[in-house]
């Protein structure tokens, strides 16, 4: 028989938004949500099998309504950033979208930015023993449904926005772009 046993060296990234706060938990369903913001850090240590590379890595953060009506915050994992249609962020945004992105070098995640969806969240447990909701999975949503996704400016992010959008020019929103890992490894740096 098999048993199931964690990875002792898995850990969270420190690339991400401080959600311990939230008043309300992030719990396993599908709602109707909209994507807040997405985290781009170029420049990124990552080992894996004993064999180190330096990544670009991408996270999106996704509000959604749950059943009692509040404004839920939830975040993907790490993505690694890559074109390749077998790495998991082209997967992921070809569930978002409904069909797979371009992998000719014209598609950009950031696109996504503000785009409304369904998202199903799932429960884990971390090795400290906390359990927490994170985004399992984004899908299209039909317009009917789409009314009920948050509006994006009713949305408080924790620490604020983490990347500039494509079109901020356009945006009253305030907002940030992280360029390189050094740039959030700063011990002050709210997530």
């Amino acid at each position: 028989m098999a048993l199931l046993k964690s990875n002792k060296k898995a850990g969270s990234s420190k690339f991400n938004w401080n959600l311990e706060g939230q008043k309300v938990k992030a719990e396993a369903g599908t709602y109707p949500g909209v994507i807040v913001d997405i985290l781009e850090v170029e420049g990124v240590e990552r080992t894996y099998k004993d064999v180190t590379k330096v990544v670009d890595i991408t996270r999106f953060l996704v509000a959604y309504s749950n059943d009692d009506d509040e404004i839920v915050l939830a975040t993907t994992f790490e993505f690694t950033i890559s074109g390749n249609e077998n790495s998991n962020l082209v997967k992921f945004c070809a569930n978002l979208r409904g069909k797979m992105p371009p992998t000719d070098g014209t598609y950009d995640q950031l696109s996504e930015m503000h785009k409304k969806c369904m998202v199903t969240i799932a429960e884990r447990t971390s090795k400290e023993g906390v359990e927490y909701g994170y985004v399992k999975s984004l899908a299209p949503i039909n317009k009917k449904l789409a009314s009920s996704c948050p509006d994006p400016s009713d949305v408080k992010i924790p620490g604020g926005l983490k990347f500039k959008s494509p079109d901020a020019e356009d945006d009253d929103l305030p907002a940030e772009k992280m360029d390189k890992a050094k740039d959030v490894i700063d011990e002050k740096d709210p997530f």
